[in-house]
């Protein structure tokens, strides 16, 4: 049978080395398609998958009820629902498209380890010959990259390495086919491209000039950027064993094992479903709060900044006129980021910290047009032309030169102008920075306490003051008497702050416990994914 008459299929688990073989048979002539997804810094070469035929593979696990990354096995009769006689008919004019021209056509999708299947029955009709390579790698490393890349936790990549492989094997039996382990492939790229060449018969022109220099400059150790994290890879208990199993007998290719191995996984994919539930409402956590690790997005509230502008001082704020930061609250100074999505001018800000009762400090604010300085607040007291009645500037009761405001609900507000009392036109490349401390409100209850004492006394000297004196006693009467409420309002105030700070101090607590419980589910959610998917053929029985 002639090359033009053969088509390479690519199997494997992501992150195996798919990309880089099957870019290597490119570089030898193998066709992969002109539509192709662009390289990323996940794969910085390429990673030569059509567009079409990875589109097909997920409509087809879509209509099956899966997806590429579902850790729940294929229904057995995946390939009968109606809905995949559409699906049968692009197959077949996706390969009309591709046989058209001659030459050695090579289609990679690491999907195509599980719907091989479909792809091979249509090709059936083309006259077209088959021929496989599956690509594997070591799972520890390859649920390493997946963490780096994806940030899937290793116990989700090794059942998809699982899962990938054994379908792969399962599905490549009756086919031509080749196995290449990507450690080998590095290594030794012209040995193991004779070797894939003379298994299934490709044709490749090895020898032509010119071709080796391509494939050395192709194939290099540094496209292995995952290294083997030995320790998370063994509390992966007994399903690191089950892939590390499934790696070598790949290698030096053992159906038998194989196939008591795809027995055991069947039962784990079963046995497994529950935590795969609670690990899918985790990942859509993650992905809601990408900004933090996991304990972070257990532990601390989402917050929100807001910036609204006019273009004179004496306008007043429009809605439209808001852009918006959402951002995770943590200990510590935090820099947070408001670009403005429309052209626009600016004579006076309006800002928003926060959306709940907060005490910040705000080390700077700094309004900028891509890298060039447009404005600098250092202090923005100095440029203060408003506040909501809930803000209070604690700047100078805190002792400290960096501003301190107590913000106490989610309409607090600060307005302020220009330094310079500039008027700028602005565009979507200006942006505001925020560098900012923000801490619970009992943080200001300190500052407070310390005003009022202060007040206090200043007080008692005013009415020492006005007791000396003996002129103009009817205003004298009057005088007393403010002075009175005043030191009256001034224990009320400090009953009030006190009582204030005895409740934020309780809530405080109730949080942390709160937060223990959180940490301590969590703790328990590892046990039970030990049990449930580490340890389930330990039977005490």
């Amino acid at each position: 049978m002639s090359v033009s008459a053969k088509c390479i299929f690519v199997l494997g688990m992501h992150r195996s080395g798919t990309s880089a073989l099957t870019g290597l048979l490119c570089q030898f002539g193998a066709i992969a398609g002109k539509d192709l997804l662009p390289a990323n810094d996940s794969n910085p070469k390429g990673f030569f998958e059509s567009r079409a035929v990875v589109d097909l593979n997920n409509a087809i696990l879509q209509a099956a009820g899966s997806s590429w990354d579902d850790m729940q096995a294929l229904p057995v009769d995946w390939q009968r629902p109606p809905e995949m006689q559409p699906l049968r008919s692009d197959i077949a004019a996706l390969f009309s498209s591709l046989f058209v021209a001659e030459g050695l056509r090579v289609i990679k999708d690491p999907r195509l380890s599980k719907t091989l299947p479909l792809w091979l029955d249509v090709l059936m009709e083309f006259g077209v010959q088959p021929v496989v390579v599956i690509c594997v790698r070591e799972p520890g490393t390859v649920a390493q990259s997946e963490k780096l890349m994806k940030g899937f936790p290793s116990l989700k990549s090794l059942l998809l390495y699982l899962d990938y492989g054994l379908h792969a094997e399962l599905h490549s039996r009756n086919v031509t086919r080749t196995i290449v382990a990507y450690s080998d492939l590095l290594a030794d790229w012209q040995g193991v491209l004779k070797r894939v060449d003379e298994e299934l018969g490709l044709g490749l022109p090895l020898e032509a000039p010119g071709l080796a220099a391509r494939g050395a400059d192709f194939i290099s150790p540094g496209l292995n950027r995952s290294q083997l994290d030995v320790g998370e890879f063994q509390r992966c208990g007994t399903l690191a064993e089950m892939a590390h199993t499934l790696y070598e007998a790949l290698r030096v290719p053992n159906a038998n094992e194989i196939d008591v191995l795809r027995q055991r996984f069947i039962a784990y994919q079963g046995d497994m479903q529950p935590w795969g539930v609670v690990l899918q409402h985790v990942q859509a956590i993650e992905e809601r709060f990408p900004n933090v690790d996991l304990g972070q997005r257990f532990s601390y509230p989402r917050m929100q900044s807001r910036l609204s502008w006019t273009d004179t001082l004496a306008a007043e704020f429009d809605l439209a006129n808001v852009v918006l930061s959402n951002w995770v609250y943590r200990a510590g100074r935090q820099s947070v980021h408001l670009s403005f999505d429309r052209r626009c001018v600016v004579e006076k800000f309006r800002l928003t910290f926060v959306n709940r009762p907060a005490y910040v400090r705000v080390h700077s604010l700094v309004l900028r047009q891509g890298s060039a300085v447009l404005g600098r607040w250092e202090h923005i007291r100095e440029w203060l032309i408003g506040q909501s009645d809930s803000a209070f500037d604690l700047t100078d009761r805190a002792n400290d030169a960096i501003d301190a405001w107590l913000f106490l609900d989610s309409k607090s507000y600060v307005d302020i102008k220009l330094p310079g009392n500039q008027r700028l036109s602005l565009d979507l490349h200006c942006h505001l920075d925020l560098d900012i401390e923000v801490a619970d409100s009992s943080a200001a209850v300190n500052p407070l306490l310390a005003k009022l004492g202060q007040l206090s006394a200043e007080v008692i000297k005013l009415r020492k003051q006005w007791q000396a004196r003996a002129t103009k006693p009817a205003k004298e009467k009057h005088v007393f008497a403010l002075v009175s409420d005043l030191t009256d309002l001034h224990g009320l105030l400090q009953q009030g702050l006190q009582m204030r700070d005895q409740k934020i101090v309780a809530q405080q607590h109730l949080f942390d416990h709160m937060r223990e419980d959180l940490l301590r589910a969590e703790a328990q959610l590892d046990l039970l994914k030990d049990v449930m998917i580490g340890n389930l053929d330990d039977d005490p029985f």
